[in-house]
């Protein structure tokens, strides 16, 4: 009986790590915990888009943030997946497009403040997390949808700086806002990147 239970424990840890480690919507379902960055219309296009790259995407509840990694092999492709990711919007109104640019630069944003906090505040593992799995991804996705949006709407090149700062503006406040507050203020980084 009691090995029987075991391997029942066993079985439900292996799975949970598994859809975990997967990013796999089952997991948020089950534990609970899932972003509220993206509507399920901006799901769907980060879906098809990032299936373009053979990229992923995921949510670490411990940041409060929202991702998107690459596999291993993706990054020696990119330039002709990325023709497939302009495809993959083929189907998305330009204003949908531009409104879900500047989501994932907040993301991309958030993602460039946690990497400063953490190494600003010297904690060295959330550090290499954040700019050896988080960062790169993110950045590299960003760059490219920034292209397709430039490409869809030649007019948004004109505003796009100022929207940039706006977004990361209102990252900050964000932060500013939530039990960080502390870290920010003192953060000596924080006034340059506001420049």
């Amino acid at each position: 009986m009691n090995k029987r239970l075991s391997l029942s424990a066993a079985f439900c840890g292996i799975a949970l790590t598994v859809l975990g480690l997967s990013g796999c919507g089952t997991y948020f379902r089950i534990v609970g915990k899932e972003s509220k960055t993206f509507t399920s219309k901006e799901i769907s296009i980060l879906e098809r888009t990032t299936q373009a790259i053979r990229f992923d995407y995921g949510y670490d509840d411990s940041l409060d943030i929202d991702y998107v990694y690459s596999y291993p092999d993706a990054q020696k492709d990119i330039r002709n997946n990325e023709k497939k990711f302009f495809a993959a919007l083929d189907d998305t109104d330009t204003e949908t497009l531009i409104s879900f640019y500047e989501k994932v630069y907040e993301v991309y944003q958030k993602t460039v403040i946690w990497e400063k906090l953490a190494e600003s505040g010297r904690k060295w593992i959330r550090y290499t997390y954040i700019s050896k799995y988080l960062l790169p991804g993110i950045d590299t996705y960003t760059g490219i949808l920034e292209r397709a949006v430039l490409s869809r709407d030649p007019g948004y090149s004109g505003k796009i700086g100022e929207r940039k700062a706006a977004v990361r503006e209102s990252v900050l406040r964000g932060l500013e806002n939530q039990e960080y507050k502390r870290e920010l203020e003192e953060a000596v980084w924080l006034q340059r990147m506001r420049k």
